[in-house]
This record gives structure tokens, C-alpha cells and sequence, in this order.
């Protein structure tokens, strides 16, 4: 590493500690965004820099509480992305309105809008992202600034997973 003393000392070691004690928080964002810190590297253009992939939580309403179990959750959440992990209160059936999970995505694909389990339809809420286009099914944008505009089919094929 060219500069080994910008991770260990200064403003990002101390952001670093914080969210290293911060840990066990649940909700890791700020005013309803997502803080995402990285490494720092040289000529860094934060203009142009983009994030590709993001750990976000997820709600799933009104799915029946016979699906909060561990190993079902982690597998819709791994349709969606990689699962990181399951809310304790959904584990423990203390929340029944919504399932929550913590999900990495990858926001240059489309985001899964909606899946099915034995012909019933569950919606995906993505808590924090607000740039959400309906269209395409991806973040950045709303629909109005679409640049896929003619996507709506892709967003509907690319947005759904079937249970049978």
C-alpha cells in the first residue's frame, strides 16, 4: 500500500472505529441514506466514482410466518443477492407484518421487484433506496429519466422468482 497511514490514523480511522463499535446496530443508515465507506486509494474523483454493490435491508409483507425460518429466508434472500443476514426479530417471530433481511446487491443490475410463493405475490421493499426506477428495475434513476424506457417487459421478466 502506497500510503499505509491513511487507513490507520486520521478522519477514516475514526469513522472506521465508530462503525466498528456500531456493529450490532441494525440500521446502518443515515437519515434514511446508506453511509458506505471505502478504502482509500490515490486520485480518487469522487465525481465519477460509482458503487456497485451495497448491503441493504429488505422488507418482505405479509409473507406467512411459517416462511420465518432461517434456511427460507436466506433463500429468498440469496434470489435477490447474497444474504448477509436475517433480522433477529424475524428469526425469533416477534415481527410478523414484514420479514426483514440484510441483502448485498448489485445496483448496476436490476433490482427483484416482487416474487411468487405457490401462486401467491410478495412485494420486495428496499429500505434506504430511494432512486428506485419502476421501468427497468434498477437504481440511479426514477422512471421519468429512464434510459431504457421501451424496458418495462425486462424489469417484469428480470423482476420476479417463482416458489412452486
Amino acid at each position: 500500500m502506497l500510503y499505509p497511514h491513511a487507513t490507520t490514523s486520521g478522519p477514516t480511522s475514526c469513522l472506521n472505529m465508530f462503525l466498528q463499535n456500531e456493529a450490532n446496530i441494525q440500521n446502518t443508515n443515515i437519515y434514511d441514506h446508506y453511509l458506505t465507506v471505502k478504502e482509500w486509494s490515490p486520485n480518487f474523483q469522487p465525481e465519477s466514482d460509482t458503487i456497485e454493490e451495497v448491503a441493504v435491508w429488505v422488507r418482505i409483507s405479509g409473507l406467512p410466518i411459517e416462511y420465518y425460518d432461517s434456511e427460507i429466508l436466506h433463500f429468498i434472500g440469496n434470489r435477490m443477492g447474497k444474504t448477509v443476514k436475517v433480522d433477529k426479530n424475524t428469526l425469533t417471530q416477534e415481527r410478523g407484518k414484514y420479514a426483514r433481511l440484510c441483502v448485498q446487491v448489485n445496483l448496476s443490475k436490476p433490482l427483484l421487484a416482487m416474487f411468487s410463493i405457490k401462486d401467491r405475490k410478495y412485494k420486495i421493499e428496499y429500505e434506504g433506496l430511494h432512486l428506485l426506477c419502476i421501468t427497468c428495475g434498477r437504481f440511479g434513476h426514477y422512471k421519468e429519466g429512464c434510459p431504457n424506457k421501451g424496458g418495462a417487459q425486462q424489469a417484469i421478466d428480470h423482476g420476479r422468482f417463482v416458489i412452486k
